[in-house]
Order: C-alpha cells, then sequence, then structure tokens
C-alpha cells in the first residue's frame, strides 16, 4: 500500500508539471499530506513541495523518502507522501547489523531489506510487531546443527542457539567455567555441523588425619657384639591434618592433589643401641657321619642347595624355616640357615632329628633318608 502510494504521488507530480501555470502557483493550494500512511487535506501557499511540508511543520532527514521530490512544483489537488526512516537493528545469530527501512512493521523491513529467514526461527519480537520511529532492536536465532561429543560418545541434534554455551544449555547440560569445552563457550555457531568436545571438570576437597611414621635413632655400643640391638627408649608415631583436592573428569577420578598440611602431634624417634663389637666365629661342628641321608634329604628338599633362599620362609639345603633354626641354635652359626655352611645346618638337623625322634620334620623328603 505504502508504495503504490508513492508510485501514484509521482504519476500526479508529473502531470501536475506538464498542465500547470507559474500564476497558478502562487495561489492557495490543497493539497494531499500522507505521513506513514495517515492522509490528510491540507492547504498551502507554497510553489514547491519542501514549501507545502515546512508550512505543516514536518521535517524530513536523510533516512526519509518524500515522493514527489521536495523540489517539485506544487499545484492543487497534488499528493504529497512521507515515509520516515527506521532503523532496525537485527541481532542473527550473534551477528549485529543495523540497517534504516521506511517499513513499519517487522515483517514489511525483512521483506524490503531481504533478509529471510528460516520458519523455525525465534524472533525477539512478533513478525508482525509495528516499528516505531525510535526504531527497534530484532534478535534473530536459527536453529544450529550441533556435534557434542561427551565421554568419548557423539550426540547430535538441531539446537535454538548462538553460541557453543547456549548450545550446551539448550542440550540441557549443565557446564561451568571448570569445564573443558572445545570450542571456548563464547564461540559463534556456523552453518554446517558444529563439533563440541565437552568434559565435566568437578572438585572436591576432602581433609583426612595421617600417621606420621617415627624413625629410629641408633647409637653404637662396642660392649655388644655386631648383628645385636636394643631398644632403650620405644619410639611413637605422630598425626598430620592433610587436605587434598580430588580432580574428576567426567566422574572419574583423574588428579590428586595436597593443598595443605599440618603436624597434629609430633613423631619421636626410637633410640636403639648398636653393637659393633666383633663376634667370634662359632666352632664348625664335628662332621656328621649320617651326611649321607642328609643329602639325599637336601637333593629332595632344595635340589642339593645349601645356600638357598627361595623366598618363602624356608632356608638352606634342608629348608629350615627362622623359627626351628632358632629354636635348635641355629642362630649361634648365622641369622638364617641359607647363611651357614652345610655342616652346620647337617648339625642343627641332627637336634632335631633327635628331639622330634627322626626324620618327621620331613615329611616327604625324609623317606629318602
Amino acid at each position: 500500500m505504502r508504495k503504490s502510494i508513492i508510485a501514484a504521488v509521482g504519476v500526479t507530480a508529473a502531470f501536475a508539471v506538464v498542465g500547470g501555470s507559474v500564476a497558478y502557483a502562487a495561489k492557495s493550494k490543497t493539497v494531499s499530506l500522507s505521513i506513514d500512511g495517515q492522509v490528510q487535506k491540507v492547504h498551502t501557499f507554497g510553489s514547491t513541495v519542501s514549501d507545502a511540508l515546512k508550512a505543516e511543520k514536518v521535517q524530513v532527514g536523510d533516512h526519509d523518502v518524500v515522493a514527489p521530490a521536495l523540489d517539485s512544483k506544487l499545484q492543487d489537488g497534488q499528493e504529497i507522501a512521507v515515509q520516515y526512516g527506521r532503523q532496525l537493528t537485527v541481532n542473527a545469530d550473534g551477528v549485529k547489523k543495523a540497517f534504516w527501512t521506511t517499513a513499519d512493521t517487522v515483517t514489511e523491513a525483512l521483506a524490503d531489506l531481504g533478509l529471510r529467514y528460516d520458519t523455525g526461527a525465534y524472533f525477539s519480537t512478533s513478525r508482525s510487531a509495528p516499528i516505531g520511529r525510535e526504531g527497534l532492536e530484532l534478535t534473530v536465532k536459527t536453529p544450529r546443527t550441533v556435534q557434542i561429543v561427551r565421554a568419548g560418545k557423539p550426540s547430535t541434534a538441531k539446537l535454538m542457539a548462538s553460541t557453543v554455551g547456549e548450545a550446551l544449555t539448550a542440550a540441557k547440560i549443565a557446564w561451568d567455567e571448570d569445564d573443558k569445552i572445545v570450542p571456548a563457550p563464547a564461540t559463534v555457531l556456523k552453518t554446517g555441523v558444529n563439533k563440541i568436545s565437552f568434559v565435566k571438570v568437578d572438585t572436591k576437597r576432602a581433609t583426612k588425619t595421617e600417621k606420621v611414621a617415627h624413625g629410629t635413632d641408633e647409637t653404637e655400643s662396642a660392649e655388644m657384639f655386631e648383628g645385636e640391638k636394643k631398644v632403650t627408649a620405644k619410639g611413637t608415631d605422630g598425626s598430620k591434618s592433610v587436605t587434598y583436592l580430588y580432580t574428576y573428569l567426567d566422574g572419574k577420578l583423574s588428579a590428586t592433589k595436597v593443598v595443605t598440611s599440618k603436624v597434629l602431634t609430633e613423631a619421636v624417634d626410637e633410640k636403639v643401641t648398636v653393637g659393633t663389637k666383633e663376634k667370634p666365629e662359632a666352632p664348625e661342628p664335628p662332621t656328621s657321619g649320617n651326611a649321607g641321608a642328609w643329602d639325599r634329604i637336601a637333593a629332595c628338599e632344595s635340589g642339593g642347595r645349601w645356600n638357598l633362599n627361595t623366598g618363602n620362609g624356608f632356608y638352606g639345603g634342608l629348608q629350615f624355616s627362622s623359627g626351628t633354626w632358632a629354636a635348635y641354635g641355629g642362630r649361634t652359626y648365622a641369622p638364617n640357615a641359607h647363611q651357614a655352611s652345610k655342616a652346620q645346618q647337617i648339625a642343627i638337623a641332627e637336634k632335631v632329628r633327635a628331639a622330634r625322634g627322626g626324620y618327621g620334620d620331613w615329611p616327604h623328603c625324609g623317606k629318602k633318608a
């Protein structure tokens, strides 16, 4: 309707210029004045369109449209159309642009400006909303295809969002600044498929009371033999309060960091006296007349390896336990059987056999004696 009025006015002006005369232009004229579609009859003595508008105190600017032109000759019965310019600021998917238009509704303005949006697009105001002289700010959001990869699993959807952060919110994913989001939340989404990597980062603090192990303070004594130790003052463990920061990625513990550590009770070292006096060597026992039997038993128990330490709690060629070795005087020779000579091991074995009445301590291999 607006365009038809302006076009008609242009035709009327053309005929008026051809058929008019200078004398007639000086007389009072009645003209139709249409301002933004509101038509009124006015009387004027002006000779141009500009004169008529000034007489009615109608001001026009660079963005307004006047038909016929301001310097056109004015004739009786003339039609003048004025359409005021309006600034329409469009923020489309995060990209803001300002336009000038003489349209007075959003739909007309978008059509005149050639701005076309999908029917599923979101508008901050109705498409039929009027645009006042003060202009209008319009926000438009169009659906974006987004692929969100979370815990290694991709999920694709069309979301009404303009940035990465808005897409996560639209997908009902709670996020904050601690989370690992690539690209950044403020990144504007583009047409096509937008890939987003999301890792939920959670932190938790926990304070624990932990033991502080006591140490040992050794003092040497020449009055005690080498290898001998004596506790002169018992040590006690201390305690400390430790605050940890736990970091979880997608619910799985990823890192542990000590934030603070405070000693609650000091540990007290144990005081031990250690002998340095050289220990006389134990006399080698006499050769047993039953050595052949013990060789056969040793061949069965340890493959004949008299220095064997298997690490299973049994030692030497005849596989003594530490308790048996100590109980029958073995430590006279060495702390454990594998550290003693063959003759010394056989001497202790003879004591065991005599005390137990046979080779019962070697239930399987003793049968080979």
